[in-house]
């Protein structure tokens, strides 16, 4: 997610890629250059966004310096300047093939990176504020979106393995998006259907039938993030009240299962041996968190800890954007930092 970013420079509008309502047929996206340049000395800079790509890389999103950039498991980085005073990058992900997308901040724009040739971007229709971008197994996208145009609620967007580009919107009385925030956080479960954190709920969508499944949670206050794990378990935290709520998968009850220590969470993600890790951005520290709400933190050592995700090595992975660094966290607590 981007929010530390906007609290500090602006309530921004964040870049969408919004291609054809949840039925109808996509809209041919209209393709136009941009330059994308490789830095000579790379720098994680203001990082927001980080996710897992391919080839035992992550991606990370630094909306503040125009760039994005990748960082293998043994902490080389490599960034690239977005020469473009329109599309600061909020969110990133690189699919199977090695191909690299992100959302840029304005215009509706969803932009797929060529490293050698430059930038292509797609203009597509300025209605949905997108980001959160996630790459799904089965060689497709997903994105969270806010619509700014009726009805006004959250939906999903998909970019389909075969390039169908199309946006599923959501009865604003399901689901509506964070008050006062552009991001729609999302989660991709192990049936491939898409989680989504919603005003006072979350909801579920179902890729295959279209449907959409609301829980309601009236103390949830902000959703900054949401995890599906592989129990099927939903997990998601309220910001600003300062807990971590998780869904049963057999009963359905949603329950506070870790607060007291926390100061604003925002990112969380599925770790390993059944554990949820997340960032707590007020307080600068990493928090994990067992099925049975047994609470771990650990000094993050970075500033501004909003992003974070489970990397191909088993570690964890997290941006640091006030301190300009990324950090891994092992499963045994031991953290290791990274600016470039």
């Amino acid at each position: 997610m981007v929010r530390t970013w906007r609290r500090t420079v602006s309530p921004l509008i964040v870049c969408l890629v919004v291609f054809v309502t949840a039925l109808g047929p996509a809209t041919p996206a209209v393709a136009r250059s941009q330059a994308i340049t490789a830095d000579a000395s790379p720098h994680v800079g203001y990082a927001s966004y980080i996710e897992p790509g391919a080839d035992g890389k992550l991606w990370f999103a630094s909306p503040a310096d125009y760039r994005i950039g990748s960082i293998t498991t043994r902490g080389v980085v490599r960034t690239y300047t977005v020469r473009s005073s329109d599309t600061p990058p909020t969110s990133v992900a690189e699919l199977p093939d090695g191909t690299v997308w992100f959302t840029g901040e304005y215009g509706g724009e969803l932009i797929h990176v060529s490293l050698s040739t430059g930038a292509k971007l797609q203009s597509i229709d300025p209605g949905c504020l997108a980001t959160n971008l996630k790459a799904a197994p089965d060689g497709s996208l997903w994105f969270g979106c806010a619509f700014v145009v009726a009805p006004y609620g959250a939906g999903v967007g998909h970019l389909t393995a075969i390039g169908q580009l199309v946006t599923f919107p959501m009865d604003p009385q399901q689901c509506s998006p964070p008050p006062g925030m552009g991001d729609v956080p999302i989660a991709i479960n192990q049936a491939g259907n898409v989680w989504v954190g919603c005003d006072k709920a979350i909801a579920m969508f179902d890729a295959t039938t279209g449907g959409t499944t609301r829980y309601r949670i009236p103390s949830l206050d902000v959703p900054g993030g949401i995890a599906a794990t592989p129990d099927g378990s939903v997990w998601v935290t309220s910001t600003f009240n300062s807990t971590i709520k998780r869904r049963d998968p057999t009963t359905g009850k949603i329950s506070t299962v870790a607060s007291g220590s926390i100061s604003f969470p925002e990112g969380i993600a599925a770790g390993t041996n059944g554990t949820v890790w997340f960032a707590n951005d007020s307080n600068n520290n990493i928090g994990r968190v067992s099925l049975r709400g047994r609470l771990a933190s650990f000094d993050a050592e970075t500033e501004g800890s909003s992003a974070i995700t489970l990397g191909p090595d088993g570690n964890v992975w997290y941006t640091g954007a006030r301190s300009q660094e990324i950090g891994r966290i092992t499963p045994s607590g031991r953290v290791t930092t990274f600016s470039g």
